[in-house]
């Protein structure tokens, strides 16, 4: 059997972790606050980790949205911030709301 290094064990756990009851609680009035304010979005993205994909599910429950919730890998830990940049520069959108682990480099 192989042994995950620490580093491939936290990344592993990363993409699992769920939202937590509180965190859960926090996003909905976040949401809730955001909708007070006329946030409206054209476009929810979200990295492929669970408990961003689960927070941008949430935006999406609570915000007038209609469109479709799309995945970006940029969005995932050790992407770069400057691609990320530069592919948002390309795309004719107004409102992007993302959801993302703030350990972009």
């Amino acid at each position: 059997m192989e042994l995950l290094s620490n580093q491939e064990l936290l990344a592993t756990l990363k993409k699992t972790r769920e939202l937590t009851k509180e965190g859960i609680e926090k996003m909905i009035l976040s949401t809730q606050g955001m909708k007070r304010m006329g946030l409206e979005f054209d476009v929810l993205l979200a990295s492929s980790l669970k408990r961003a994909q689960q927070t941008a599910e949430i935006v999406k429950k609570y915000l007038p949205f209609k469109g479709k919730l799309e995945t970006e890998e940029l969005l995932c830990p050790g992407s770069s911030l400057q691609e990320l940049l530069k592919k948002a520069s390309r795309a004719k959108r107004k409102n992007v709301s993302c959801s993302w682990d703030m350990n972009l480099v």
